[in-house]
């Protein structure tokens, strides 16, 4: 199963301010440029963003063609939460009311509801959970 929307490749770049890292363009038997990658293969492939606010970072690890995410915020070289993120419906950029966040929704058979990954000014982490019986 894939994200549904697929992510827009173009609103993460904007909110990471970098191009994504493609893990997996090595392994290719034919030899691709960033850009052709990401155009011929976008959103089946991996790819890995990073953002750096002073001293804390997040990176994600988007996975959409199998609805996972990997998620790690840290502070210097040290890891504070990492995230393995599964049956992920789909994830997206808050622009909103100046806004600068990522929006990271569930399918409707887990108890995890939406996580929200705030960039600016600084990086912070929000997670609404549903009690399940």
């Amino acid at each position: 199963m894939t994200m549904d929307p697929p992510p827009d490749l173009t609103d993460l770049i904007w909110l990471f301010e970098t191009e994504p890292r493609w893990p997996h363009i090595e392994e290719l038997s034919e030899p691709y440029s960033d850009a052709a990658y990401e155009e011929q293969l976008w959103p089946c492939t991996t790819a890995i963003f990073r953002l750096q606010r002073k001293n804390t970072w997040a990176e994600m690890e988007i996975h959409p063609d199998h609805d996972q995410v990997h998620l790690i915020i840290g502070v210097g070289d040290d890891p504070l939460a990492d995230l393995e993120l599964a049956s992920v419906r789909t994830v997206a950029v808050d622009k909103r009311s100046g806004r600068e966040r990522l929006r990271i929704d569930f399918t409707d058979h887990t108890a995890a509801k939406t996580l929200w990954l705030q960039t600016k000014p600084d990086i912070s982490l929000r997670w609404a959970m549903d009690a399940k019986p």
